[in-house]
């Protein structure tokens, strides 16, 4: 009696390898920093649920913005939503901040009667678009699906770039990341292009480039607050990871014992940074670990036809795509579903593998089951250290 063997692929386990960074942040001081910024933004609302400033909207939705990636069920948000249902919003800067911050349908469809026939936005239709404004309406267009309108705007921001490079005087470091956080929101939407494509490495190397010594960007009064818009746009350049590592070491060290950055409007430009920084140092330390990993093609069985009693050969070819040498790991062999509880039928020990590179696995294994189907499943297993 001949029975047929299926290969499938089920699991892959990944190695846990500690990295040592280029610049000495604690990362475990972000947390409790983020926790302190919060509860001073939560102390100083006022009971209308505004904060007191002068630019209201502009300082009310960056504070949404950042409590929203932050603090998700802070009690000040839906004070501040209330804010913004009767706030008067007749410019594009209020219209794009309130958009980003709660995607409100009202400010998008009045957004939108604000667009240029060029593709950009001026503080209104009787302004003449500008870098500032077309950043702020893109990203708020890109969040709310209107593609259309967003292409348009992406492509009128691009023009206003210098070699990457937004503003005037060589370039201000503050209008890049504001352009670079629009781009990246559209690119994390619709895909990016060629020229976007050149713009953002040539501003992210820019920016880079720009830092100063002490991991902050352009000192002086607004030091803090350019530095916290730097890090939370190169944030998305995998490459730049050092450049975010220092320049959260510098927001931390900036951090009064009140809580704050100074003003409520810089401490949400440092929280919403310090969030980007931890998610981006996070996936940088998953990214230096190795990954060994097999997919269903890579496994094969001879013969595919095979009488009761009869051995098979299962072969399997191991990759480590990780960036690290994987060890210990260990391919196991088996013809019911692991999820149930089964034992595997062969271990096999796979050799260590330095990143990129791959080996091949073969195994010969006696086929006792009743005749009919079979799947074979091949499972890796890693040990998972810990940081």
């Amino acid at each position: 009696m001949l029975r047929r063997v299926i290969a499938a692929l089920v699991a892959t386990t990944l190695t846990s390898v500690v990295t040592t960074p280029a610049f000495a942040l604690d990362e475990s001081a972000i947390q409790p920093a983020i926790d302190r910024g919060v509860a001073h933004l939560e102390a100083v609302q006022m009971p209308d649920g505004g904060f007191g400033t002068r630019l209201a909207v502009r300082d009310e939705s960056v504070i949404a913005e950042a409590l929203g990636l932050v603090r998700p069920d802070s009690p000040a948000l839906p004070r501040i939503t209330a804010l913004f249902s009767s706030a008067a919003m007749d410019d594009v800067d209020s219209l794009a901040r309130a958009g980003i911050s709660s995607s409100s349908p009202k400010a998008v469809e009045a957004l939108l009667a604000e667009q240029q026939v060029d593709g950009g936005f001026g503080l209104s239709r009787e302004y003449q678009s500008d870098a500032l404004d077309t950043a702020l309406a893109l990203r708020t267009l890109a969040m709310t699906g209107e593609r259309d309108a967003a292409r348009s705007a992406a492509q009128r921001l691009l023009k206003f770039a210098s070699s990457g490079v937004w503003g005037e005087d060589g370039g201000s470091a503050s209008l890049t990341s504001e352009a670079l956080l629009a781009l990246h929101t559209y690119v994390k939407r619709y895909g990016s292009s060629t020229a976007i494509d050149t713009t953002l490495a040539a501003a992210g190397a820019w920016l880079g480039s720009s830092q100063l010594l002490d991991g902050s960007w352009a000192g002086g009064a607004l030091s803090t607050r350019n530095t916290a818009m730097a890090v939370a746009s190169l944030a998305s350049f995998p490459a730049a990871i050092d450049r975010v590592r220092a320049g959260a070491d510098a927001l931390l060290a900036g951090q009064l014992p009140s809580g704050s950055w100074g003003d409520v409007f810089t401490t949400a430009l440092a929280l919403r940074a310090l969030h980007e920084a931890k998610v981006a140092l996070e996936q940088d330390r998953f990214a230096q670990l190795p990954d060994p990993m097999l997919r269903a093609r890579d496994v094969s069985v001879e013969p595919q036809l095979v009488e009761a009693g009869k051995s098979v050969s299962i072969k399997a070819s191991v990759a480590n795509v990780g960036l690290a040498t994987s060890s210990e790991v260990r391919a196991e062999l088996f013809f019911d579903d692991p999820a149930s509880g089964a034992e595997p039928i062969a271990t096999v020990d796979v050799p260590d593998l330095a990143a990129g590179t791959a080996t091949s696995l073969e195994q010969t294994v006696a086929v006792t089951r009743p005749p009919g189907r079979l799947r074979v499943y091949v499972v890796l297993r890693a040990p998972v250290g810990e940081d």
